[in-house]
């Protein structure tokens, strides 16, 4: 289970606070440890857990937990043209995969599945 917003807001806060006193790492990661114990009155989250949020909000500006790119399934578009090429590739070459149809013909291969 990963941490929550607060909890890795907190983790930067102290960790920016802290950063003069300790080298790679070091020192600063053992405060803010120690402040998140006081806070949230349990154990703190390992350093490397906490050097990876400080990365990823180096990285992207922010702590929550947005994916890179695109997720969950891909639209697919088939329009009666896609299909009439398909099939017509398909009749003209029936050994050829329907990849290696759909790269012939210049459109994904998620729309070259023939109903």
């Amino acid at each position: 289970m990963g941490l929550a917003t607060e909890e890795k807001v907190f983790i930067m806060e102290y960790y920016f606070r802290s950063y003069g006193n300790g080298y790679q790492g070091g020192q600063s990661l053992k405060l803010v440890a120690q402040q998140y114990r006081e806070h949230f009155n349990q154990p703190a989250p390992s350093n490397t857990v906490m050097l990876f949020s400080v990365t990823k909000f180096r990285r992207t500006g922010s702590v929550l937990c947005q994916r890179k790119g695109r997720s969950g399934r891909p639209v697919t578009v088939s329009t009666n043209d896609n299909h009439g090429r398909v099939l017509n590739q398909v009749l003209q070459s029936p050994k050829r995969s329907l990849r290696r149809t759909s790269l012939k013909l210049s459109i994904s291969n998620t729309t070259s599945t023939i109903v």
